[in-house]
């Protein structure tokens, strides 16, 4: 491998990297600018450099050895050419030009017009709008003819395509490199790396030869080592009906993730197949590979010049063909996926996007498609694929709060940041760095777990609005829209290419008041895209082998077109499901081969290759053959034509300055395109909205105990359907103001829902809500055995498993006088459903009779405690609240007696009446204050004596002067404290 000396360019980088010093360490270009576009005329500078002779030259040989010229060189021996040290672009497919026509380039298309010698086929080439921090990546120029400073708005990639397109009529996945489930198309975003060059092809205007000053080259990755296409809002998985060379197929509409259901694999007999929930998705195509086709090759960056040909190389490798294969294993690939419902209008300061989720509680789901079977046959660097390593991707769950991965990937390491709250994106690792992986082919579907059941809202222009640009931002998917109250729904059609006729294939020949004459066919090779699904269209497709109908037009082959040919595509209609107001592009191009050309392309390997271990083996990998530059001048004069190109968009509302269909996603009329140097082809298509299956109905029921939203967990909530598909319910609970509920999954990202299935005799489910007392929001979704759920159902539900609060403040458990009065003193409360009723109860009963009166229990009610018994009583209060939780409290207290108390006694009965005059009263007090005092001189005999005398009264006078009533209280009174005297 050649190293170059040491030099400092303004614009180019070379740095001396040595021992223990990293990529990272380099200078990068981005840095240096501050995002500032790379003037064109830098193309001149540098170790390798544009050609700057002949430059209105369209055609001249030099500059298309090298045609690339790479922007940044490393002196560090792991990056020398071709393996430079890669750049990274973000952006968007741009849209089709205004004015655009028939002979137009499209902004992503199979190119028509490549040099056979330095490609192994034709390129596939995209044309980005960088976001912000990636304008540098873009060329300026000085314009001739009014001396200002111009910016190219956008920049391509290019790669060798590895389309299903065979030399002849048939498929094959042998040639190229990247496969089309990753080719984006307009209204797909675009994460690439790979080389950064000037192409040195395209000259623009300048005023002779030697006018270096006002070029207009162009920057480019070419080629890319890593793509990720994002289609925003729907999916672009394979819909062919059936599987084709190297190309799995996936027929049934794709929008669906595993949380919100997948296509069921069995069905009870006689149950319709509903299909999945359709749901929004970002799906990021994603695509690494060693093989970068021509433009890895040694010699189309350094040109023949350096290397000669075949023949005078073959003695030293070192300075000729690489092939080509570049190692992809010194670095990580580090990108973010971002959901649906993501703000692309602008970026947010730290260069994220923000994202409004459809509903406050979503969470991110997603599922991965794999490809390893559509890789073509030399994507990992052999002859064939048995010998690609791959990695498994790490996907981390993150949200605003991450800035974006850097610009430089050459130090990213392999850790996830912690989980958050509520991630809002995903986050790709794809570890390579020190792996002996060569390629990745994967999908990542991404989306929210929420079921759709709104609409999109597109915000169209009004009068005053500039309309090109509004309606460019809309094609872009950079309006900002307000976050949706609900999800949006999914709209899936089937959109048929009902015609293809070949108007003119430019190989006739006229004569003169005689007519025109088919002499030949022509090889037509053409590529229509719908909503970035791409297909080469062959007549293998419909009428061929894999249906075996017939072409019912006139017509054998598109390789073999006449004019006049028609071609009919009718059992092999895209499908397509999109966010219902998101637009479906549509384009078709393509060119017609020239077999001259065709058997230049890059297809002879050096060094030779070992002996074949079969007979139909592909050779190993080697590089182009340069000794046959005599293809330029056959490029010149009989080069490949291309047919014509043709787009439109599918729309459910007229975008202003695109041209649609027409409303609710109708299609144009057929179309004729002009005529491109020959070349002319009318075009037809149908569209037809597949219906959307009918999801479940369900309901509610709120069994006993409950009030208002309250319940308990003994609380029946039945969740029932009439719908004869429904399989089940799938569900949560989720304490409002708390983190959503997680259930054990296999998944590999937390899932927050659970199911269960139907009782089949009452087509119900009854659950119970478990947990912490509060607010929760029970969700539910009838689901189908399809796997259809219904819009999801919110009920709010307030969990109430505690009981009333019952607090007794008097009585006290003490011991009382017996002629003490007793207030009652309690409350009863309950801070969830509220108190549905309660008991008070003194000794089991729920009254006292007080004075001859029956009294309530009642908080507050005093009465003096003669009207009780001697000894303990209990006093208790049952409660219930309005969910039926139960609750009891009591108390137990002692009515004594002392030589006080019954004193009270006399006094307490003499106000009531019950002592009928005050002599009495007063006799008796007497006799009790005498005993009192041998009461407490312990003088118990005398006391005992005493309290017989005062008995002895009472039993007189009882029923005359004394209630008889009265008079057994007081006389028990009496005897207490004659047995409880102390000795």
């Amino acid at each position: 491998m050649r190293v170059f000396s040491m030099r400092v360019f303004a614009l180019f980088l070379v740095v001396g990297v040595g021992v223990g010093l990293h990529l990272s360490e380099l200078v990068v270009y981005a840095q240096m600018t501050d995002d500032t576009p790379i003037p064109a005329v830098k193309a001149f500078d540098g170790p390798e450099k544009c050609s700057n002779t002949e430059l209105t030259n369209a055609h001249d040989e030099a500059r298309f050895l090298p045609e690339w010229k790479p922007i940044i060189f490393s002196s560090d021996p792991r990056y020398q050419l071709p393996n430079n040290p890669p750049t990274i672009l973000e952006g968007t497919v741009s849209p089709p030009p205004e004015g655009e026509n028939s002979g137009s380039q499209a902004p992503s298309e199979v190119a028509e017009e490549d040099l056979p010698w330095n490609h192994y086929t034709h390129d596939f080439g995209v044309k980005i709008i960088p976001d912000l921090g990636y304008h540098h990546l873009l060329s300026s120029w000085v314009d001739l003819t009014d001396g200002m400073i111009h910016v190219h708005p956008d920049m391509e990639f290019e790669w060798d395509n590895a389309s299903l397109m065979d030399e002849s009529e048939g498929f094959q996945r042998i040639w190229g490199a990247v496969p089309e489930f990753v080719w984006p198309a307009v209204g797909d975003r675009v994460w690439v790396e790979g080389r950064w060059i000037f192409d040195c092809g395209h000259v623009g205007n300048v005023a002779n030869d030697d006018d270096t000053a006002h070029v207009q080259f162009s920057t480019e990755i070419h080629p890319p080592r890593a793509l990720v296409t994002f289609r925003l809002n729907h999916p672009a998985l394979d819909s062919f009906p059936v599987p084709r060379t190297s190309a799995p197929n996936f027929p049934g509409l794709q929008s669906f993730l595993p949380v919100t259901g997948e296509p069921a694999t069995t069905l009870p007999p006689g149950v319709p197949d509903s299909g999945p929930t359709n749901v929004p998705v970002t799906e990021a195509d994603i695509f690494v590979s060693v093989n970068g086709g021509g433009a890895n090759d040694f010699c189309s960056i350094v040109g023949s010049s350096s290397c000669g040909d075949i023949f005078t190389c073959l003695s030293d490798f070192s300075d000729c063909h690489t092939g080509p294969i570049i190692p992809v294993n010194d670095r990580n690939y580090v990108f973010d996926i971002y959901p649906p419902g993501t703000n692309y209008h602008s970026l947010l300061s730290d260069g994220t996007f923000r994202v409004t989720p459809p509903v406050t509680d979503a969470s991110l789901q997603w599922r991965t498609v794999d490809h390893f079977d559509e890789l073509p046959a030399h994507a990992c660097g052999g002859k064939d694929n048995k010998v690609c390593v791959t990695v498994d991707p790490i996907i981390c769950l993150i949200d605003g709060s991450t800035p974006p991965p850097p610009q430089d990937q050459s130090q990213t390491g392999t850790t996830c940041p912690s989980v958050p709250a509520q991630p809002t994106r995903l986050r790709v690792i794809l570890p390579f760095a020190g792996t002996n992986a060569n390629f990745f082919a994967q999908s990542i579907l991404l989306g929210w777990d929420d079921v759709p059941g709104g609409s999109q809202q597109i915000l169209l222009a009004s009068a005053n609005t500039k309309a090109n640009v509004f309606a460019r931002s809309i094609l872009l998917g950079q309006v900002g829209l307000p976050g949706p109250v609900t999800t949006p729904i999914v709209r899936s059609f089937k959109v048929t290419l009902n015609q293809f006729d070949v108007l003119d294939n430019a190989n006739q020949i006229c004569v003169p008041n005689v007519g025109c004459v088919d002499l030949l066919p022509a090889d037509w090779r053409v590529f229509v895209n719908v909503g970035g699904q791409y297909r080469y269209i062959s007549q293998l497709f419909d009428g061929g082998p894999l249906f075996g109908t017939g072409n019912p037009c006139n017509g054998d082959a598109l390789t073999s077109a006449f004019n006049g040919n028609c071609f009919r595509f009718h059992d092999t209609a895209w499908k397509v499901s999109v966010v219902d107001g998101t637009p479906i592009h549509v384009a078709v191009g393509g060119f017609a081969a020239n077999g001259t050309l065709e058997g230049d392309f890059c297809r002879n390997y050096v060094p030779p290759s070992p002996p074949p271990d079969l007979p139909f083996d592909i050779p190993v990998f080697g590089g182009c053959n340069f000794s046959a530059l005599g293809a330029g001048k056959d490029l010149a004069l009989n080069s490949f034509k291309r047919i014509g190109t043709y787009e439109f968009d599918l729309c459910k509302n007229e975008i202003i300055g695109r041209s649609c269909g027409g409303p609710d996603y109708a299609p144009p009329a057929a179309f004729t395109t002009q005529s491109t140097g020959g070349e002319q082809y009318k075009v037809e298509f149908s569209v037809l909205e597949i219906p959307a299956a009918t999801a479940p109905t369900s309901a509610l029921q709120i069994g006993n105990p409950h009030y208002n939203q309250f319940v308990s967990s003994a609380t029946p909530l039945v969740l029932s359907t009439a719908s004869t598909d429904a399989e089940g319910f799938q569900y949560r609970f989720h304490q409002q103001g708390g983190p959503l509920p997680t259930y054990t999954s296999p998944l590999p990202f937390p899932v927050h829902w659970t199911s269960a299935p139907i009782d089949p005799g009452s087509h119900s489910l009854s659950l119970g809500l478990h947990g912490v007392d509060g607010p929760y929001l029970l969700q539910f979704s009838g689901e189908t055995f399809g796997n259809l759920l219904e819009i999801r159902h919110n009920e709010s539900l307030i969990l109430d498993n505690t009981p009333p609060v019952i607090s007794i403040v008097q009585p006290q458990p003490t011991t009382y006088p017996h002629s003490a009065v007793l207030t009652l003193n309690y409350s009863v409360t309950d801070a969830g459903s509220g108190v549905n009723q309660f008991t008070a109860s003194m000794d089991g009963s729920t009254t006292l009779l007080l004075m001859g009166q029956t009294k309530t229990l009642i908080n507050g009610l005093a009465f003096n405690l003669l009207n009780l018994t001697l000894g303990p009583h209990t006093f208790s209060i049952t409660a219930l609240d309005n969910v039926s939780n139960a609750n009891t409290s009591s108390v137990t207290f002692t009515i004594v007696v002392t030589p006080e108390s019954i004193k009270g006694d006399v006094t307490y009965f003499l106000q009531s009446g019950a002592i009928k005059n005050e002599g009495v009263a007063d006799s008796l007090l007497a006799k009790l204050d005498a005993a009192a005092k041998a009461f407490a001189a312990g003088n118990c005999a005398t006391a005992d004596n005493i309290y017989q005398a005062f008995i002895n009264e009472l039993n007189a006078q009882s029923g005359k002067g004394v209630d008889a009533t009265a008079a057994a209280i007081m006389i028990a009174d009496a005897q207490y404290l004659m047995a409880h005297c102390p000795n």
